[in-house]
């Protein structure tokens, strides 16, 4: 009988001692002692719900989970390391905090990473995310604009000039690049030949400098509308793609709203189809429309 009991004895042993392991609170230097005996045992809780024998204790002796939290500014380092016998660190994880009140949240992913060998980050789920993980990521500076401005329209080859039209535009510039996005119409001619213009387009721009007014190059695609009205001559129309290149300068650049003057080509990729009294006839013609504008951009 007594070989018996020291047998049972034997087996329960391991039981026992993995029962024994200690949980409890390392060092925290700046932090509430209150909190910190709140934290450890929110810990050493998530260690028995996923598994562990632990029991909670004030002092280390032989193996045991220790609980550590260590302030950054107004965040907080929560830490879970797993001492052995002789003093060494079997397994061990850290998260950050924003705030200690995130710890019921960060314990569970924490525990769950040491426990698993796993990196914290890599137990993130949809309504567990905390810290850094939720941090507003910073960006560069730009800003968006709306405008409304003036144009007008040339054609060389033809007589016409001075066209009268309307901007509509939106973009967005940082110090040296510009996305701009455009909607432009103009025609009408004061001489004998007239033209008229429309076109959709986005493109970018470069600006030659960071202070208060800036030279700029752009260039950008669109999708435009042209027809031409040579007295005598020539009369035709055509729709399709085509690009643009500008140079121009931009002003009142520190302040909320600004000034773009600009000078374009736009040269089409495509040729005008003549027409007469509505009808097709052979011949198409190529022209090159040239616009000029003035943009109050807010």
């Amino acid at each position: 009988m007594r070989r018996i009991l020291v047998f049972v004895g034997a087996l329960a042993l391991p039981v026992l001692a993995e029962a024994e392991v200690a949980c409890l609170a390392g060092e925290a230097p700046g932090v509430d002692p209150a909190d910190v005996e709140t934290v450890a045992q929110i810990v050493c809780s998530q260690l028995r719900r996923q598994g562990e024998q632990v029991r909670e204790a004030s002092v280390a002796q032989g193996e045991h989970w220790r609980v550590s939290l260590r302030p950054l500014g107004r965040k907080v380092l929560l830490s879970l390391q797993h001492v052995g016998e002789n003093g060494a660190v079997r397994r061990e994880g850290e998260l950050m905090l924003n705030e200690i009140e995130e710890t019921p949240v960060g314990a569970q992913r924490l525990v769950a990473a040491v426990l698993e060998g796993r990196d914290v980050s890599s137990t993130a789920t949809v309504d567990t995310l905390i810290g850094d993980e939720v941090r507003q990521r910073k960006k560069k500076d730009g800003e968006h604009f709306f405008g409304i401005g003036l144009m007008g329209l040339a054609v060389p080859g033809t007589d016409m000039v001075a066209g009268g039209g309307l901007i509509l535009r939106w973009s967005f510039e940082t110090t040296r690049l510009g996305v701009v996005a455009d909607l432009r119409f103009a025609g009408g001619s004061p001489a004998d030949d007239e033209a008229s213009f429309v076109s959709i387009g986005v493109g970018g721009r470069w600006f030659a400098s960071s202070g208060s007014w800036s030279p700029f190059l752009g260039t950008g695609l669109s999708f435009s509308g042209f027809d031409v009205r040579e007295k005598g001559e020539f009369s035709g129309g055509q729709s399709g793609l085509g690009a643009w290149v500008e140079i121009g300068a931009e002003i009142l650049r520190l302040y909320d709203s600004r000034l773009s003057l600009e000078l374009r080509a736009e040269p089409v990729f495509y040729e005008l189809q003549a027409s007469w009294k509505g009808l097709e006839a052979d011949g198409r013609k190529y022209y090159l429309p040239l616009t000029f504008g003035l943009t109050y951009m807010f």
